[in-house]
């Protein structure tokens, strides 16, 4: 009747009805509303999956057969998966032919290339899964899309986190996917299961709206609880990997290609092979909530901006009262609009995580307090006069794998960087790795110098074009050693896809001069003149030189490997400490003397274009020309190759010449610790995207930081493409006027509707073994005596018929017919004194709960 009661509320006038393939229903649906367009026979198909029904004897039946995990998690794909955890939901997605919704201006998410289904056969039994039906509905569903295993990015399983059911699926993949000539890791595979349950019926429809979300924002979602993967995954060989956080897929639009699977009770499976769809918009954002969100106050003075915050905590109190349903989003957008018609500075910046943080920190903020550890900032004391910013991009070091992932996943249009060459995203955002060994690994591969020089490009590059985007714009730009050349191409001098290309040849410029020594680095923590001295006396000067003045008391070195070991050793006698880092080869030392040839011809190779804004050069702490020949631009990078970076001096020069606020534009904070080390008490603030933690919350604290020292922000560029309201006092959202809980339907007030179905209640717990004559019962204890004597044995029964087809399957309890009290079972069997069997059925260690939870 669902089917029906949807048809008659929106008057839809073609055919409407329910299948049923138990787990796998709701892609059974969409098989048949595939069919239903391709026939004709229909313009327009609403596929859903529904499931609010947990109740007794789907626990009973899901725990008899070993599949509720006991812990409570669906450890989808995990060595240590011990069954499903149930869930509830309700999807549906509408379905037209591509033409059709093309034609008609429709948001296209994705597209379904084609379906597979196929039976199980004669199996073992009610529950087991048989690889060879699985196999099949996969070959079906890509034969019938026209596209190789192999191409796929992403599969979202059917991953229920039992062990032979995860066993199964994994391996009946790994072995389609590899005959196809999938290569090892390329595809990531999870199950939505791990985070919202296994929602039975709607399970199906759930995983292809992951899917299609992941296709059209370029996501390549993670899958929870993986600690140690299943044992019939190996590494090596594998053509899938697991991600424990989201990535940014890196492909193409055109290109990413995705399968969902289903399986049912009864040995039913579908596979659905979907693309993306590269004629639409490019969506704005990744995510739909924020973890964070932004709020700026303006105002003449502090208490005009007090003022605002006073009238934004009255219209939560007003919401709060009336019960309005208002999202943080929306008081985020609220307070921008106020903000943007305004000219004044930012007086105060708030970033809060949910509405009970932004009522405490408003609070505070209207009593004057300031606490930009909780996320309350005001503006700096220094910030009356006239400033100039910097912006810097952090060198080779400050990469990581995985760096900014957060901002890619959320932000997609930054996703173009990753694409000028996707050789560089592989290492930059790998699949999460599994131990110690793997781990460094990972980031073995991104500290090669010809990985790690084009990925800080691109987090580079993103970087400085979001903060574009909120309007941050810099006076001044540098780098320190690699980032200079960063610095140059936000500036104008070549575009992304030249840097990319500079990053790559001035990396093999670099290694290729090492020679079989490639030499080394070691850190001292002294003053540059300490460590010349040391290295004089030593009769070192010549060949292991300063690379690096990054700090008062942090110098590198750098030389041959030989002779920087006895310099540590000269220079600890001398009382300073040194340390070896980990490096490719003696950066900025005479052992890479004829890399600055050898550079300096592949970027005379490309268009130098005048710069835009000013840059200032490590090598001279002076400004490069703003309107110098190309000749000139492109001499000054090459020289820096081999020069020593003068940080230090830089630094001095930029804050000599008006810089107060310096900004890093890049992963890490290691240039803001270098600055503040320089600069000391000096009047400056140092603001680094990731100087709160990464992802959102970094960057929007960044903002707020940079908006109460002056810089001018568009928050409403953050907010536009969301789906956030605009708020008044008279136009909060109206409170509504029932909800549906599960399977019950509620009033406002939380109450059930009259005539309608109630929740269950915990009741007395009575011993049901015993006779009670009738006449010590009143009537209505005595009906519902009668009705739970009468269920304990219908749900005997079922659990016989449902769970015993096979007759001897189980040798039970020898002294109860009812075979249901083998170790495995869930249910207990005892004699009662009225001549009745009596039965507990509980959860134990198997379920939820404890004998107490009957």
């Amino acid at each position: 009747m669902i089917a029906g009661r949807i048809a008659n509320r929106l008057d839809l006038g073609g055919a409407n009805y329910t299948v049923d393939a138990a787990c796998a229903s709701s892609l059974a649906a969409v098989d048949v509303a595939c069919k239903e367009l391709v026939s004709g026979t229909s313009d327009l198909v609403l596929c859903g999956g529904a499931d609010l029904h947990n109740g007794i004897n789907d626990y009973l039946m899901f725990s008899s057969v070993q599949a509720l995990s006991p812990t409570g998690r669906c450890r989808t794909f995990d060595e240590t998966g011990d069954g499903i955890a149930l869930g509830e939901g309700v999807g549906c997605v509408a379905l037209k032919r591509l033409a059709d919704a093309e034609r008609d201006g429709d948001r296209i998410y994705a597209v379904i290339k084609g379906v597979g289904s196929a039976s199980d056969g004669k199996s073992l039994g009610l529950t087991a899964p048989r690889p060879e039906g699985q196999r099949s509905a996969l070959q079906r569903a890509y034969r019938n899309a026209g596209i190789s295993p192999s191409q796929v990015g992403l599969v979202e399983a059917h991953g229920t986190g039992t062990v032979v059911g995860d066993r199964t699926e994994l391996t009946t993949l790994s072995e389609v996917f590899a005959e196809a000539g999938a290569q090892p890791g390329r595809c990531a595979i999870g199950s939505v299961k791990s985070q919202i349950g296994h929602t039975k019926c709607a399970a199906g429809l759930a995983g292809l709206i992951k899917t299609a979300m992941a296709l059209h924002t370029g996501t390549l979602p993670p899958t929870l609880h993986v600690t140690a993967p299943n044992p019939a995954w190996q590494p090596d060989t594998n053509p899938f990997a697991f991600g424990a956080g989201s990535r940014p897929w890196t492909a193409p639009v055109a290109d990413r290609v995705a399968g969902v699977s289903a399986f049912g009770f009864g040995g039913t499976n579908f596979h659905v092979v979907l693309g993306g769809y590269d004629a639409g918009p490019a969506p704005r954002h990744g995510l739909r909530e924020w973890p964070v969100e932004l709020f700026t106050f303006r105002g003449v003075d502090d208490q005009a901006a007090a003022r605002d915050v006073e009238w934004l905590l009255d219209l939560l109190r007003q919401a709060e009262t009336a019960g309005s349903p208002v999202r943080l989003r929306d008081l985020a957008a609220t307070a921008s609009q106020r903000a943007q018609r305004r000219a004044d500075p930012v007086r105060i910046a708030i970033v809060a995580a949910d509405l009970d943080a932004l009522s405490e920190l408003l609070r505070r903020a209207a009593a004057g307090e300031s606490d930009p550890d909780r996320g309350l900032f005001r503006c700096p004391q220094w910030t009356d006069g006239p400033t100039k910013l910097a912006m810097l991009f952090p060198g080779q070091g400050s990469q990581r794998p995985g760096m900014l992932a957060d901002l890619f996943v959320a932000f997609p249009e930054i996703q173009q960087f990753l694409r000028l060459d996707e050789r560089h995203a592989g290492p930059l955002f790998p699949p999460t790795a599994y131990g110690p060994d793997a781990v460094a690994a990972q980031e073995g591969r991104l500290r090669d110098t010809r990985a790690a020089q084009p990925a800080l490009g691109i987090a580079g590059l993103a970087t400085h074009h979001l903060l574009s985007r909120v309007g941050v714009e810099a006076d001044m730009l540098a780098g320190h050693s690699y980032g200079e050349l960063v610095a140059l191409s936000a500036a104008g001098a070549f575009d992304a896809r030249t840097l990319l290309t500079l990053s790559s040849a001035r990396a093999d410029a670099i290694l290729s001069a090492a020679g079989s020594d490639p030499g080394t680095m070691a850190a001292v923590a002294a003053g540059a003149d300490e460590v010349r001295d040391v290295l004089s006396a030593a009769g070192l000067a010549d060949q292991v030189v300063v690379a690096n003045h990054n700090g008062p008391r942090q110098v590198v070195i750098s030389g041959p490997t030989e002779l920087v070991d006895r310099a540590i050793v000269d220079l600890r006698t001398a009382g300073l400490a040194g340390k070896k880092i980990p490096v490719a080869c003696a950066f900025h030392s005479p052992l890479i003397a004829s890399a600055v040839r050898t550079f300096g011809e592949e970027v005379a190779s490309h268009r130098v274009r005048p710069l835009e804004r000013e840059v200032w050069s490590n090598r001279t702490a002076d400004r490069y020309p703003v309107a110098a020949a190309a000749a000139a631009v492109a001499d000054g990078l090459a020289g820096q190759v081999g020069a020593p970076v003068k940080f230090v001096a830089q630094i001095e020069a930029m804050y000599a010449a008006g810089a107060r606020i310096f900004v890093e534009a890049g992963p890490g904070r290691v240039l803001s610790r270098l600055v503040d080390a320089i600069l000391a008490d000096r009047p400056h603030e140092t603001v680094a995207i990731e100087g709160k933690g990464s992802g959102l919350p970094g960057f929007l604290t960044a903002l707020a930081r940079l908006a109460v020292a002056g810089v001018r922000i568009r928050t409403d560029w953050l907010l536009r493409g969301r789906d956030a309201r605009q708020l008044t006092g008279t136009t909060l959202p109206a409170q509504p006027r029932w909800t549906v809980d599960g399977q019950v339907v509620r009033t406002a007030d939380g109450a059930p509707l009259s005539g309608g179905l109630r929740p269950a209640q915990r009741i007395q717990e009575k011993t049901m073994s015993q006779s009670v004559p009738p006449q010590q019962n009143s009537g209505t204890e005595q009906l519902i005596r009668e009705f739970l004597l009468t269920s304990r044995e219908m749900v005997a029964a079922q659990r016989d018929v449902l769970l015993r087809p096979r007759e001897g399957a189980g040798a039970g309890c020898r002294a109860c017919p009812c075979r249901a009290c083998d170790s495995g079972s869930r249910a207990r069997c005892g004699p009662a004194s009225t001549g009745r069997r009596s039965r507990t059925v509980h959860s134990g260690r198997h379920g939820y709960g404890s004998d107490a939870d009957r």
